[in-house]
């Protein structure tokens, strides 16, 4: 996760070796609305501006093709050159799935379907000094995990996965000390499909 400053434009690079496709997804704050473009070696756009969810939502672009080896560029900002975090997630053909699937404000509940080999990733802002509660509830027999990752993409929690088949995961009044973007991973032990709810809270 990375903060973006008052008129900042971040701009990430990575490179491929042969043609490929991508999905990138971008995640940001509730308060925070992002453009992202993707540019290829010769810095064309291949996917010009995107803006087309709301403030707090997941920008996504799915399966665009590179059509040759070099180095690529993912360029973020906000709408307005207002501050604001974001998580970036770029995911070539053969990469394991994680789904950015969206921020969480404290006391909210989302139910999500979770695909068979998938990884779910929610977001939420918390300030340091705060004590939260997240819980995973699957609606039907799937094992789920949970692990929470702060600002710097470093994972302060165990891996949690105490319950069988079936039953709820939390951490519970689990303390924060720096103020930011945090990441919530979720998956199902077995990699197979589930149905299942999300709730933060704070204490």
């Amino acid at each position: 996760m990375r903060q973006l400053g008052t008129n900042e434009l971040h701009s990430w690079t990575f490179t491929v070796s042969t043609p490929d496709t991508i999905t990138v997804s971008v995640a940001a704050d509730l308060n925070t609305d992002v453009v992202v473009t993707l540019l290829d070696p010769s810095d064309t756009p291949l996917v010009s501006e995107q803006n087309l969810a709301p403030a707090g939502g997941v920008e996504r672009m799915t399966g665009v093709f590179l059509p040759a080896a070099g180095d690529y560029k993912i360029r973020i900002h906000t709408t307005d050159g207002s501050p604001g975090w974001y998580g970036v997630m770029p995911l070539l053909s053969n990469s394991y799935q994680f789904v950015l699937m969206g921020t969480l404000a404290y006391g909210e509940s989302q139910t999500a379907s979770l695909a068979a080999e998938n990884d779910h990733f929610w977001f939420f802002l918390g300030q340091s000094g705060e004590s939260i509660n997240i819980t995973v509830t699957p609606n039907d027999n799937g094992d789920l995990f949970l692990e929470l990752y702060d600002p710097t993409t470093t994972r302060i929690s165990e891996f949690v996965d105490n319950g069988l088949g079936g039953e709820a995961e939390s951490l519970i009044a689990f303390p924060l000390t720096t103020t930011g973007l945090y990441a919530i991973r979720m998956g199902e032990f077995e990699f197979l499909s589930s149905n299942y709810q999300i709730s933060l809270s704070r204490n």
